[in-house]
């Protein structure tokens, strides 16, 4: 429903007017204030769903993982001359 500008309104009109505004705004900022804060607990889940994840993957492969540093530090020795 569309009323007319307030300059062209009568007096009833306007209360109207003015009301169905205030409400529009009241709603609006009611659904702005609501998502405010929303982004840290859902980086945080993301966060710590990547952090289980990781060490799901990593776990099994602790010892591979060992064995390939020891042979990249004895290579880096050998290099070295140490």
């Amino acid at each position: 429903m569309r009323f007319p500008p307030p300059a062209k309104a009568g007096g009833f009109q306007r209360i109207i007017l003015m009301k169905t505004s205030l409400r529009r705004f009241i709603r609006f900022t009611r659904s702005e204030r609501s998502e405010k804060g929303q982004d840290f607990p859902e980086y945080a889940l993301i966060l710590g769903t990547v952090a289980v994840v990781a060490l799901a993957v990593l776990a099994p492969l602790r010892q591979a993982i060992i064995t390939a540093f020891n042979f990249a530090i004895a290579a880096l020795q050998a290099a070295v001359g140490g």
